[in-house]
């Protein structure tokens, strides 16, 4: 840790009047995302100078588990999310079946799917929800073992919206792209032009009808070329294989 402070402090030392270098390291600390049971509020190091000066290096100490759901978020902390299933390792790994912990378990990330739903509405950050509900996801499938059906509970509960943001994601695209070709042009070649990226990203009819007509996507596929669409089922139309 001293080595990563001093490099910082380095790289934005100033040189002040008097022919004096002012180096500032920064305000960092150390993150342990795992539960240890005896752990100080500091590492700490003696640092000694040649001209005999003693310097007491303290970086705090932050853990993981100390922090709820609601900190998290309160703290803006979202970064700590995916760790949380952590807290429960050691009951999760010894498939505990304490009724109340498995419950306090499901609860909080109920919590977090909440909270991280009203989050990304606010600010508009789809893309955040979806990302950091993969990585809770990935990392509870860690550390829940596959024969435990906590991990089936915890799934249905995290897992659900995620196809459901990646539509809206891809419906975005293509409606961006279409509509950024189709300025010069007028609205109505816009939206057709936006239609026919939704079919060239593999959105379905029922998922592009939730923004344009039935009119104006039979519009957009008939003036697309034959070769690029194949029929998959009815009112489903697809890229063929490269």
């Amino acid at each position: 840790m001293f080595e990563y402070d001093i490099s910082i402090a380095i790289e934005h030392a100033s040189f002040e009047s008097n022919d004096i270098w002012e180096i500032e390291f920064p305000q960092s600390c150390v993150l342990y995302i795992r539960n240890h049971r005896s752990l100080p509020d500091f590492h700490e190091a003696i640092v000694k100078f040649a001209d005999g000066q003693k310097i007491r290096y303290r970086v705090p100490i932050i853990q993981a588990k100390k922090y709820t759901v609601d900190r998290i978020f309160e703290k803006r902390l979202l970064i700590l999310l995916p760790y949380h299933i952590l807290r429960y390792e050691h009951f999760l790994k010894h498939n505990g079946t304490d009724l109340k912990k498995v419950q306090h378990l499901l609860d909080d990330f109920r919590k977090i799917n909440r909270k991280l739903e009203e989050t990304s509405e606010k600010e508009q950050k789809s893309h955040l929800y979806m990302d950091m509900i993969v990585l809770i996801e990935e990392i509870a499938d860690y550390i829940i073992p596959e024969d435990n059906e906590i991990r089936k509970g915890l799934g249905e509960i995290m897992g659900g919206k995620i196809l459901k943001l990646r539509s809206e994601e891809l419906l975005e695209l293509g409606e961006a792209r279409g509509e950024a070709r189709g300025r010069l042009t007028g609205l109505h070649e816009a939206k057709i032009d936006a239609i026919q990226n939704m079919i060239d990203l593999g959105l379905t009819r029922e998922q592009i009808l939730r923004k344009y007509s039935p009119e104006e996507y039979e519009e957009a596929l008939r003036s697309m070329p034959e070769k690029s669409i194949v029929r998959s089922t009815p009112g489903t139309y697809l890229k063929p294989p490269v």
